[in-house]
């Protein structure tokens, strides 16, 4: 079923260039693993430490067809605003996630290139921490608040802005859990499919 989903996925431009009957048939694949019993408990597992990598991002219901307003797309809402004061120059070269679940921290990395002069990224940095939970009820969910973003074009020196002013905050619910895959739904309607980098180690706390 895994590799199932991995094909289907493959050549999305990890959910932008999908039509909606390929956006119902990856939602079937994804609910089918969904329904396997996998990692118990991942929002406090040690397998959801690592480096993981987007591979496809998209409605997680059918025919949804405002999630992106709501979410910002595949690129987020950041780079997603900086297109149109681009002429659409910008091009997503890859979106990683990073958590660590020992030290609590989260940055959504999201790598590009700017009208193919200068390479950057945009990392957005928060905590992270499994939502309380009653009786017998799983795991799955994880709060999320965003500290920080830093952007970085070309030679510049990075710009770290905080975002307290903002205090974004959501959750993240972990639906699928393995060594090497990972789904998940999120707090405003998406749902999306990634894939761990490398070994696994203690930790995935990583910079950039």
């Amino acid at each position: 079923m895994q590799s199932d989903l991995r094909r289907a996925v493959a050549n999305t431009k990890r959910g932008k260039r999908v039509t909606g009957e390929q956006q119902r048939d990856i939602l079937r694949k994804v609910q089918a693993l969904e329904a396997l019993d996998s990692t118990p408990n991942p929002a406090r597992s040690e397998l959801l430490s690592g480096r993981w990598s987007l591979l496809y991002t998209g409605p997680g219901k059918e025919d949804d067809t405002d999630w992106e307003k709501r979410t910002g797309g595949v690129e987020g809402p950041v780079l997603a605003a900086l297109r149109p004061l681009s002429a659409n120059a910008i091009t997503s070269k890859g979106i990683t996630q990073v958590i660590d679940t020992d030290a609590g921290r989260v940055e959504n990395i999201a790598e590009f290139r700017i009208a193919n002069a200068a390479d950057g990224y945009l990392n957005v940095e928060g905590t992270i921490e499994p939502a309380s939970t009653s009786g017998s009820e799983e795991a799955v969910r994880v709060d999320v608040q965003f500290t920080a973003f830093s952007l970085k074009i070309g030679a510049l020196p990075p710009l770290k802005i905080p975002l307290g002013f903002a205090n974004p905050r959501g959750w993240v619910d972990t639906t699928y859990l393995d060594e090497d895959f990972r789904i998940g739904r999120g707090d405003k309607g998406s749902v999306f499919v990634t894939a761990r980098q490398g070994a696994r180690q203690n930790n995935g706390r990583g910079s950039q």
